[in-house]
């Protein structure tokens, strides 16, 4: 049995392990996103406007929610350890069969074998059986004390006299009694053991949604903050050069082979490719220039004319 004790105390002091480097390592995860926030902006942060304001509630949801991960972490790392007069049934019946009862059941209550308590009927009568028991072996340990038999011949009485004094109890009596208040020692070790990974598992479920749960509200705050903490720069007027800036201009359009073919759909089945199109150029660039195609019964089409696709002819007002 000590074997089967000392493996659930391992699953439970694992259960709290588990628990101290999860929040230790949130802890170094929210270290290392706020150190990467910028902060050279902050400065920029009008008082009393939205982003001030945002700015103060991201510190307010990113404090709430390190808090409730903490408190989650702490349920789990400062669990009270069960004791016997504490321990119920229910604590000793795994997860699984819990579920499996309560759907035989219908949710109600089913009279089901206890493990752990070698045969005995509940927990209630394994607890009084090992007072019981060690009231026992206490009392023969009080009789077999040299005290008490010190002072039953002192007054001058028989040790071994059930009449006048207390009779000496039988040594035999109380190994037997003795080896079964360490056989019931052992029971009650493993139930304790039990009771406390059953309870530590319990607050731990509890733990992870605490945890995952302040995780995202504390994320949520310092992506806040970050956001509120780092306005957009004020806008500054720019200067163009002025050789860039073409005054858009009418023209004609004369298709090649090549263009009526490569524009002939998007021009339309209505379009007369082969007269000149009335066009518009926009501007010029790398490629050729920017022009729209705008023609009567023709789809309007802006493109950048191709040199083998057409020629531009004779240019007739500039366009307002």
């Amino acid at each position: 049995m000590s074997g089967l004790n000392e493996h659930l105390e391992l699953a439970t002091l694992r259960i709290r392990d588990t628990a101290k480097w999860l929040i230790i390592s949130l802890a170094a995860v929210g270290g290392v996103f706020v150190a990467g926030i910028q902060l050279s902006d902050i400065g920029l942060l009008e008082l009393w406007s939205p982003r001030f304001w945002g700015a103060i509630l991201g510190i307010a949801f990113a404090a709430i929610g390190g808090g409730i991960a903490l408190w989650g972490a702490v349920l789990t790392l400062a669990s009270d350890h069960v004791y016997l007069n504490h321990v119920t049934d229910q604590d000793l019946v795994p997860r699984a069969a819990k579920n499996a009862t309560a759907h035989k059941t219908g949710g109600g209550d089913a009279t089901e074998e206890v493990p752990h308590i070698q045969g005995f009927k509940n927990v209630e009568e394994l607890r009084n059986k090992y007072h019981e028991v060690l009231d026992k072996r206490r009392e023969l340990l009080r009789q077999n004390s040299g005290l008490d038999k010190e002072s039953n011949k002192t007054e001058g009485e028989n040790p071994t006299s059930g009449k006048q004094g207390q009779p000496e109890p039988d040594d035999q009596d109380f190994d037997l009694v003795d080896n079964y208040a360490v056989y019931l020692d052992g029971i009650v070790r493993n139930v304790l053991a039990v009771a406390n990974l059953s309870r530590a598992r319990h607050v731990w479920r509890i733990s992870v949604t605490m945890i995952a749960s302040g995780a995202v509200v504390a994320s949520f705050g310092i992506a806040l903050f970050a956001y509120a903490s780092n306005p957009p720069a004020p806008s500054a007027g720019s200067v163009v050069n002025t050789s860039n800036v073409v005054t858009p201009l009418s023209a004609k359009l004369q298709l090649s082979e090549q263009g009526r073919q490569a524009l002939g759909d998007a021009l339309g089945s209505n379009c007369d490719l082969n007269a000149d199109l009335t066009i518009v150029v926009l501007g010029q660039t790398e490629a050729g220039p920017d022009v729209l195609a705008n023609s009567p019964k023709c789809n309007p089409v802006r493109l950048i004319l191709d040199a083998d696709w057409g020629i531009i002819k004779t240019t007739v007002s500039k366009t307002p």
